[in-house]
């Protein structure tokens, strides 16, 4: 993934990081791309532009197995589905995370 960052006085600033294992898990890709912008991000900085890219996408990630994994991986396999299911039958915005909502 990709994080660009440009302040006010159109400086741009981009850093990538490239993940160890495919993942469809949005809170993944939030907490990854999250410490790009806390290492980028200076405070009292105006900034004018974020931009984040997703590259090297897969239509069906495919995941490796942990050794010592009892579950896995399918409760966060079981719940992504779920989530889907609800949001095709209702709507995107019918089911969120807390933090989507503007809180801390």
């Amino acid at each position: 993934m990709i994080l660009k960052l440009r302040d006010s006085d159109f400086k741009t600033v981009t850093r990538s990081k490239t993940l160890d294992i495919p993942t469809a898990e949005d809170h993944t890709l939030f907490k990854t791309v999250s410490g790009l912008f806390r290492k980028l991000f200076a405070q009292g900085v105006c900034v004018r532009l974020i931009g984040v890219t997703f590259t090297s996408l897969t239509p069906h990630p495919h995941r490796q197995e942990e050794l010592f994994d009892n579950k896995g991986g399918r409760s966060w396999e079981g719940l992504y589905q779920g989530i889907d299911g609800i949001r095709h039958k209702y709507g995107f915005k019918s089911i969120l995370r807390a933090t989507s909502r503007g809180g801390n």
